[in-house]
């Protein structure tokens, strides 16, 4: 294995753990899922539910799993291209990721729909990505799993989903939990 770069083992591991720890992708099948930090455990959206686990494509369409974030606050922000109050926000996301990345905070910004309304695209993702100096990963969520798992009462964008190292649900909201934050993260 010499030839392989040196992230090539570490990726193949993460990838093949996503793949094992998913399921399947059908929005329908959600509830049924293992919890990213815990896959003995079912997974909810409300506050103290442990977060269920997702795999989603990434703006390179690669996988992105939930469970790659255990062992750090990870914030996942769900919305939509078109929607102004999820452009506004997505101004202050990538300072506030690497204000945080050192500390053991993830981020995941999930939309459902590029500036069309139509399910985006890994090209969409990585323009949106681009634009806004993302270097976390920015996913494609078309069958809107995260908007039904999180928020399936209310249309509000963005909405943003606090997690605990351990992966429960420690707020949902429609603003950054910037105190929560905070304090998940020991400061």
């Amino acid at each position: 294995m010499s030839h392989l770069p040196k992230t090539a083992l570490p990726l193949a591991l993460l990838l093949g753990a996503c793949a094992s720890r998913s399921g399947v992708q059908d929005s329908a099948a959600l509830e049924a899922r293992p919890a990213a930090c815990d896959p003995d455990q079912p997974g909810g959206g409300e506050v103290g539910d442990l977060a269920p686990e997702f795999n989603l494509l990434d703006q390179h369409d690669a996988p992105q799993a939930l469970s790659a974030a255990c062992g750090d606050v990870t914030l996942l922000v769900f919305g939509t291209f078109w929607c102004g109050k999820c452009q506004a926000e997505a101004e202050e996301l990538e300072a506030l990721y690497q204000e945080h990345v050192e500390a053991g905070f993830s981020l995941f910004a999930a939309y459902s729909e590029n500036l069309d309304g139509a399910p985006p695209s890994a090209a969409d993702l990585n323009e949106w990505a681009t634009f806004y100096g993302f270097t976390f990963p920015t996913l494609a969520d078309p069958s809107k799993v995260t908007d039904r798992t999180y928020d399936p009462d209310t249309e509000t964008r963005p909405t943003n989903v606090l997690l605990s190292r351990e992966g429960r649900v420690l707020s949902v909201g429609g603003v950054i939990p910037t105190d929560a934050l905070l304090e998940a993260l020991g400061g």
